[in-house]
This record gives C-alpha cells, sequence and structure tokens, in this order.
C-alpha cells in the first residue's frame, strides 16, 4: 500500500503542484485544485498519526513522501499562490 501512495504523490501530487507554478489561467486554477485535492487524500491517510508508518517510526511512504512537504510553500512562493494553509492541513 506504501508504494501505492508514493506512486500517487509523485504521479498525482507532484505533477500537479508543479503544473500550477508554472502555468496561468484556467489550467493554473486546475492544477492548484487537483494539488489540494492529492494532498487532502494525502493527509487523509495519516489519520492523526505522525507518521505514516505509526506514532512511533518512520517509514517507507516517511521518506517517499515527507520531502515534498518542504518544497511545497517554496514552489507556492515561486507560483504565487498558497499551497498549504495551515487550516486545513494541520498535519
Amino acid at each position: 500500500m506504501a508504494r501505492f501512495w508514493a506512486r500517487f504523490a509523485e504521479e498525482k501530487l507532484l505533477n500537479a503542484a508543479w503544473t500550477s507554478m508554472w502555468s496561468k489561467g484556467e489550467q493554473k486554477e486546475r492544477a492548484e485544485k487537483e494539488t489540494l485535492e492529492a494532498l487532502e487524500k494525502i493527509e487523509e491517510q495519516l489519520n492523526g498519526k505522525t507518521y505514516f508508518g505509526g506514532d512511533d517510526k518512520i517509514g517507507y511512504l516517511d521518506i517517499a513522501v515527507g520531502w515534498i512537504s518542504y518544497w511545497l510553500p517554496i514552489w507556492g512562493e515561486v507560483g504565487s499562490y498558497e499551497i498549504l494553509d495551515p487550516k486545513n492541513f494541520q498535519a
């Protein structure tokens, strides 16, 4: 299951975030929406836990997906939009 979510993050989240960073108009809006939807689905997998592997251990998915959260605010700044709204994404 972890491999599925790692691939999901790569194919859905990263592609949408990258597209929203460099696009304009309707394409940018669509990509921003896809980015938020992908983030919501990934955050649901945390289910209130500290790590995807549980509260006490880092797993494959934490490593495969964890670095993305570091770059999203930077990509948002470059693309002039806010990806990680603390109200919506608390994990």
